[in-house]
């Protein structure tokens, strides 16, 4: 089992998150700002594809990273891997046309739905 940390950076979205689920790793978040990035790409699946880390008591020594990760059970880290290895393409941005749902497609999805949702609510005219 390969997991990748993703500390937080200068900014929410970290290209090395892309990164990590497009090798099959497991992001280790340490940001509840990272988390919440491309809520559309990760759909109803991030749930079972990431491990998020109290940044705060990481720091202050309270949670030991190592043991932390090693006390996921088994069949919690392969129904993870196979979560990632299913949706991970939803980080990815295909430079051709190419079936299926790749990043482009989530963000147009994402946006489709957006738009129903905010009309439905009234919140836009067309």
């Amino acid at each position: 089992i390969v997991e990748g940390l993703e500390p937080a950076g200068d900014s929410p979205w970290r290209k090395s998150l892309s990164d990590s689920l497009s090798f099959g790793c497991i992001p280790v978040l340490f940001s509840n700002l990272t988390d919440q990035v491309a809520p559309w790409h990760w759909g109803l699946w991030k749930q079972q594809a990431r491990v998020l880390v109290d940044r705060t008591a990481f720091v202050e020594g309270a949670i030991d990273l190592h043991t932390l990760l090693r006390s996921i059970p088994p069949p919690l880290l392969t129904l993870m891997q196979q979560t990632i290895s299913r949706f991970a393409r939803q980080f990815q941005y295909s430079l051709s046309d190419d079936p299926g749902m790749d990043g482009v497609h989530a963000t147009l999805q994402g946006l489709t739905d957006h738009m129903k949702e905010s009309k439905r609510q009234g919140l836009c005219s067309r």
